[in-house]
């Protein structure tokens, strides 16, 4: 009896979670999640590359100068 092709065929695997990496493997909470276009993401990766930092540096450093532009006393703690 010859096998059909769904029969034949590996089912496709969904990916695993991506793992920790050791700069966040000691269970910092994740802060914040950021949806947006895919042109958006690549211009704030351009962003980034342009300050030679990365893009996570480029939105805390964002955070600071807003809090600071609308009087926001208090320092940012370490993150």
């Amino acid at each position: 009896m010859p096998l059909v092709a769904d029969e034949t065929m590996a089912k496709k695997r969904t990916p695993k979670a991506e793992q920790p990496t050791p700069e966040w493997a000691d269970g910092k909470p994740l802060i914040v999640q950021m949806r947006g276009s895919k042109e958006f993401k690549d211009w704030l990766a351009k962003l980034a590359d342009h300050n030679r930092t990365s893009v996570t540096h480029v939105i805390e450093q964002a955070l600071v100068s807003y809090g600071r532009s609308i009087g926001f006393k208090e320092d940012a703690p370490k993150r």
